[in-house]
């Protein structure tokens, strides 16, 4: 089970955090992907910009998602939390594409949380 919420909290990471050039973006695959659930929109087609400042929480999650084996799941869960906690907290972002990015966060969000309650148990 932490495995499999690992593996889901690192797909959701490493597709919001690709890049476009020197703008972070949103995978559009991820986007199409929690439409269904979600009824994520793109921008005219297109993926939406995330705000740069927001951008070094994401990557600091990203970051813990590939040292995950070195600081092991319950450092790894209280990381993503903090990281979430900050990026939520900071959030600079306004408009549609703010909606959109928070359609895609809230569902990660609760898997952070259920990946942190699982943590503490197996302890």
């Amino acid at each position: 089970m932490k495995i499999y919420i690992a593996t889901i909290l690192l797909g959701g990471v490493l597709a919001v955090t690709s890049c476009n050039g020197s703008q972070e973006q949103i995978e559009s695959e991820t986007i199409t992907h929690l439409s269904d659930v979600n009824d994520i929109q793109l921008n005219n087609g297109k993926k939406w910009t995330v705000a740069p400042d927001m951008m070094a929480h994401i990557e600091s999650m990203q970051n813990s998602m590939r040292v995950s084996n070195e600081i092991g799941l319950d450092s790894l869960a209280k990381q993503l939390k903090s990281d979430l906690e900050l990026l939520t907290s900071n959030c600079t972002m306004t408009g549609q594409a703010h909606d959109e990015l928070h359609k895609w966060l809230l569902p990660f969000i609760e898997l952070v949380d259920r990946f942190d309650a699982n943590e503490g148990v197996n302890k």
